[in-house]
């Protein structure tokens, strides 16, 4: 489904490279290159808008990314198994240098500059992500890596699957996609839903979109009915339980409303 759904973007978007010497994700990446990070997500075809809000709020990635040894990337919470780590209360990005040269990787400038731009620009503590405080930071960083290949993709790099976060796509993402497939949302409006949630924390999108595929899926249920659907439904979500949204929204469409009241009632009884 993911490799698809980015070999559709890539024939769709038609992208021409934007770096020849970014060849692989594990590339060199220094923080002079700064620069370089900046214009690609400026010039992004899916994500540039996106850039250019936070670059009209005197937010861009100029002066904000630095690469530290592992001894002080530990001391700033870094784990072992990361590349980079994003300290929102300070708007400043973290990556760790590579064989003590200074020098990190693209994957890991491009993850971390998403981080950088994500809702809000700058947050009341270390880790204020709108998005992830809502669904999971492991969902958090599927989404972000999701969001790095396609800009790899769009900075000309060929062999842009890694196995970074690969476990938390696997589990996390893909029940969400399966969710938005269901729905029948198209791969351009799935991509402006989860931009929305990330960049903007536009939850009123989110759910008028909601909303509006499951009136398409079961144009049985009359219009007055689904917005009390769609609240259930976004609640499955909130409570971060992307695999049962998944089956309530297969019941919805057979119209077994038992079943999906069902599911319901235990999200609801759920932790957040």
């Amino acid at each position: 489904m993911e490799r698809d759904l980015l070999q559709r973007e890539i024939a769709a978007l038609e992208i021409a490279p934007k770096f020849k010497h970014w060849i692989n994700p594990s590339s060199a990446f220094y923080a002079s290159q700064t620069g370089d990070l900046h214009r690609l997500f400026e010039e992004s075809l899916i994500f540039g808008e996106y850039y250019r809000n936070a670059l009209q709020n005197k937010f861009g990635l100029k002066g904000r990314i630095s690469i530290v040894d592992a001894g002080t990337f530990k001391g700033l919470g870094g784990t072992s198994d990361a590349l980079g780590i994003t300290d929102k209360k300070k708007g400043q990005a973290f990556l760790v240098e590579f064989f003590k040269r200074g020098v990190s990787s693209i994957e890991a400038g491009i993850h971390e500059g998403l981080h950088l731009i994500s809702f809000p620009l700058k947050g009341a503590t270390d880790q204020d992500l709108a998005f992830a405080k809502r669904f999971g930071y492991p969902l958090m960083e599927a989404v972000t890596q999701y969001f790095t290949r396609i800009m790899m993709i769009e900075a000309g790099i060929k062999n842009w699957k890694t196995n970074v976060y690969q476990d938390k796509i696997n589990k996390y993402l893909k029940p969400f996609f399966k969710a938005f497939d269901l729905l029948q949302f198209s791969i351009e409006n799935r991509l402006k839903v989860l931009c929305e949630l990330v960049f903007k924390n536009n939850l009123k999108f989110f759910i008028r979109c909601l909303e509006l595929q499951l009136g398409a899926v079961n144009n049985s249920v009359p219009k007055n009915e689904l917005p009390n659907w769609t609240n259930k439904l976004d609640l499955i979500f909130a409570r971060r339980l992307f695999d049962e949204a998944v089956k309530f929204i297969e019941f919805f469409i057979q119209k077994d409303y038992k079943q999906a009241e069902a599911i319901f009632a235990k999200a609801l009884a759920a932790k957040s």
